[in-house]
């Protein structure tokens, strides 16, 4: 499973992020369902005005870190606000940066920063959407006229160093243009991890054959140990835990699998599934160079 980390101001972004958790990732995963891949998204939202400091180092260090888990899969979407700038908060994390100036900088750029600074070889994983249309208007401390300044700088940095990874987009005002910019996103994430020459274990084993159960396991159980029990290769079964079937019914088809296919037996937990998944993936012919 990838997960994309989603950076963006949040005032003027719920539209942007709302589309991702409910069009774009079922849309993209129904299309890489055949690959065996699933992508997620972390989408960190909350209010910076009313909570402590303490509170907002917090928050601090649940961006950063979630950054590192995610890498190198990173999406922000810049329009007209530049966002809260943590101040003197953020010096603890200089070292996070390196030599990356980080002072009277806002989280949205922070985490722009840290992701270009971590995924400096790997930029073809990252997406950066300018919004075109975006309104300018006085922040907190900030004047239109710096915030336009701001912007544009970080709009300069990215450019410079991720020119090819940038998309541009209007508001969301209507079903029309959301629609548009999910088909772009869609359209950018499946390629990104189609792309990947290296694949996993997990892709390599559900590329193969897949076996859909409704509600339940033990009739087709029969049927692959009658199939299996002549064939001398091995077995490996992936169950996607919002699965329907019950964990004890996939212990007991291992254990009756076990006693045909003793070696190298692979059998692993992995994956989430959407609300209507219901799938069990059994490859037949794993080896053991997909179990390492």
């Amino acid at each position: 499973m990838k997960k994309f980390f989603i950076s963006s101001t949040f005032y003027d972004m719920h539209a942007e992020r709302d589309m991702i958790q409910n069009i774009v990732q079922p849309a993209v995963n129904q299309k890489l369902n055949e690959q065996g891949e699933y992508v997620s998204f972390s989408d960190l939202r909350w209010g910076i005005d009313t909570i402590s400091d303490t509170t907002k180092h917090r928050i601090l260090d649940a961006c950063f870190d979630e950054i590192d888990s995610c890498k190198p899969y990173f999406i922000v979407f810049i329009g007209g606000r530049y966002g809260w700038i943590p101040k003197e908060l953020v010096a603890p994390y200089q070292n996070r940066f390196g030599n990356i100036e980080i002072l009277n900088k806002s989280i949205t750029e922070l985490e722009v920063l840290y992701a270009l600074k971590l995924n400096t070889n790997k930029l073809n994983r990252c997406l950066f959407y300018f919004k075109d249309d975006a309104v300018y208007e006085d922040e907190d401390g900030l004047k239109r006229e710096e915030v336009i300044e701001h912007i544009s700088d970080l709009r300069q940095k990215i450019e410079k160093i991720a020119p090819t990874q940038i998309r541009y987009y209007n508001s969301i005002v209507d079903s029309q243009t959301e629609k548009k910019l999910a088909d772009q996103l869609v359209s950018d994430i499946y390629n990104i991890i189609s792309s990947e020459k290296a694949l996993s274990w997990q892709e390599r084993i559900a590329n193969q054959m897949k076996v859909k159960f409704d509600t339940s396991l033990p009739g087709v159980t029969s049927q692959w140990l009658d199939g299996l029990k002549n064939e001398s290769i091995d077995l490996a079964v992936l169950l996607y835990p919002e699965c329907k079937i019950k964990e004890s019914l996939i212990i007991n088809f291992v254990s009756q699998i076990r006693n045909y296919k003793r070696r190298n037996f692979i059998y692993k937990l992995f994956g989430r599934g959407n609300n209507e998944t219901n799938v069990i993936y059994i490859n037949v012919g794993a080896t053991k160079e997909i179990s390492d």
